[in-house]
């Protein structure tokens, strides 16, 4: 970036203008080449947001070659504000524990138990609800694993993901997520393969 001390002949800094302001350029005043009341918030918002990221202007124009340096300074000063907001966003929302405070599991299904994640599911300010965790039961063909409380489910179609799970003799096996839209009964579709532990991972779907 060029900065405003680049354009010499400037205003000098002060409490205000800490990098200096535009000097007006008349017919007996040698200023600035630009007019201060056309560009000097233009500068201001530059300069002020370099300094806000730390980043000192290299005194070269902004290009592929150079790097962009405004580019880096606006990427920090978003950071400095989304990241701390999504962080408390996320974190400020509690899990809801299946088989623990939460929904019961159906008959025949457990957490799958240490180290593994216990299922867990909750649901975000803006309609998101989130699922993850692992789960597990006698070899069996699936079928329902838990029912999602009112509030937790589309009321108007059903939801269907992939998942992974562990069939007989530990192979590896696909099998899909389903939400019932009717009663909010989250099961396991495994065909025709009977498995005895699902990972549901980490799954999202927004309730409209």
């Amino acid at each position: 970036m060029i900065g405003l001390e680049n354009l010499t002949p400037i205003i000098p800094g002060d409490s205000d203008f800490p990098d200096g302001q535009i000097k007006d350029k008349n017919g007996t005043v040698h200023g600035t080449p630009m007019n201060q009341r056309t560009f000097s918030d233009i500068f201001q918002f530059f300069q002020k947001l370099m300094r806000l990221a730390g980043i000192v202007p290299s005194g070269l124009f902004d290009c592929e070659y150079t790097g962009f340096q405004l580019i880096s300074a606006l990427q920090s000063f978003i950071n400095g504000l989304l990241i701390p907001f999504v962080n408390n966003y996320y974190t400020s929302v509690p899990w809801i524990t299946v088989g623990a405070g939460g929904p019961a599991f159906a008959s025949g299904w457990s957490a799958l138990g240490s180290p593994f994640r216990a299922p867990q599911f909750r649901k975000l300010a803006n309609g998101i609800v989130q699922i993850r965790g692992s789960l597990t039961q006698s070899l069996g063909g699936g079928g329902t694993m838990f029912t999602f409380p009112s509030g937790y489910f589309n009321t108007s179609f059903d939801e269907n993901f992939p998942a992974q799970a562990i069939g007989s003799g530990g192979s590896n096996v696909l099998v899909y997520i389903n939400i019932d839209h009717a009663t909010g009964n989250v099961s396991v579709n495994t065909g025709a393969v009977n498995v005895g532990q699902v990972n549901i991972g980490n799954l999202n779907y927004h309730l409209t």
